[in-house]
């Protein structure tokens, strides 16, 4: 008992081994190893010859022949030069300004700031040229850094529909929000000023509802009444009720630039135009509040995704923050340039 008791004291006071010494042993191993082989040389001693070979069957055989017989890369320099550019991923660092196999047309992008700054300097010496063709080749990677701050901000895992509805409920709030105007307007008697954008918009809008209620009033001429439901019924009648007011106006409210004058206050027209515009804009604006309540659904994801993006920023801000004192080191650069020129 008591020599066992001394042996478990004894391998608790080993310190753990060195690491030192495990690699001097491999160290070591690998070396007496070598010592071997080169002795075994040294007496004629043929160390493949004495491995045993694998047996390879007919089928296996034909296997390696069949794969040795297919493409083993790219035997073209261009296409060499696309396969160089696989594992690109930005391409800021890149030793060639366009990278080849770069899908994002940036050599286009090139050429047209290129052609405008040469028409905008006409470089008439080697210098300025040079000066030109540097500047332009800074204006391409600020843009490249740009876009990358942007993906950055941008938020990810977004659905595609969610993010087309998120933005067309945004064009719908600034929709709703310039009908509205121009129904307050309309209902206290007071003149009409939006801007031109806004006028020929609205005025656009109002030209294919009237349009659509024209078509969609007469397409139901040729069905029986009797093939209709109640629901269908009622419907027809109140779509016929309202092209009739809207028939005897068409001819002003389908004229955009009559309209998109009397928006912008820079044109009149009757009572009875102004009460059928009103109806219109009207309509178009339940509409458009429509759409936005539909998409508040899309819009609380959008908005979920970017605080999600907002928060990895926050907690990596390395990225971002690099990317931001690059695109001040270009910055720089481009001044000194434009300096230089003038």
């Amino acid at each position: 008992m008591e020599d066992r008791n001394q042996k478990f004291a004894a391998a608790q006071l080993q310190f753990p081994p060195d690491p030192a010494d495990a690699r001097r042993q491999q160290a070591e191993r690998q070396t007496q190893a070598a010592e071997r082989y080169a002795a075994g040389e040294r007496l004629g001693f043929d160390f493949k010859a004495a491995r045993p070979k694998a047996h390879r069957t007919p089928a296996q055989r034909e296997a390696s022949r069949r794969n040795g017989a297919r493409s083993c890369g790219p035997v073209t320099p261009e296409g060499k030069a696309r396969s160089a550019a696989n594992a690109m991923k930005h391409g800021l660092l890149a030793r060639v300004l366009i990278p080849p196999g770069d899908i994002r047309d940036h050599h286009r992008l090139y050429r047209k700031v290129h052609h405008q700054l040469i028409a905008e300097f006409s470089p008439a010496t080697f210098t300025q040229r040079s000066l030109v063709e540097l500047l332009a080749q800074d204006y391409l990677q600020r843009a490249r850094v740009g876009e990358m701050i942007e993906n950055l901000q941008q938020p990810s895992g977004v659905a595609q529909k969610d993010d087309e509805a998120f933005r067309q409920s945004q064009a719908d709030r600034r929709t709703l929000k310039q009908m509205t105007t121009v129904m307050g307007r309309l209902d206290g008697g007071e003149s009409l000023n939006c801007a031109g954008k806004v006028a020929n918009k609205i005025a656009n809008a109002v030209g294919i509802y009237v349009e659509s209620v024209q078509e969609e009033a007469t397409s139901t001429d040729t069905i029986p009444v009797k093939q209709m439901d109640e629901f269908e019924r009622e419907e027809d009648r109140v779509l016929k009720q309202q092209w009739a007011k809207l028939r005897l106006v068409k001819g002003k409210l389908t004229d955009r630039q009559h309209m998109a004058e009397v928006l912008s206050g820079q044109g009149t027209t009757t009572p009875a135009v102004l009460k059928q515009l009103r109806d219109v804009i009207n309509r178009l604006a339940s509409a458009a509040r429509g759409r936005v309540g539909e998409a508040q659904g899309a819009k609380r994801r959008v908005e979920n995704a970017s605080q999600q993006r907002v928060a990895v920023n926050a907690n990596e801000p390395d990225r971002l923050m690099r990317l931001h004192r690059y695109a001040n080191m270009i910055d720089r650069s481009i001044r000194r340039k434009l300096d230089q020129l003038r």
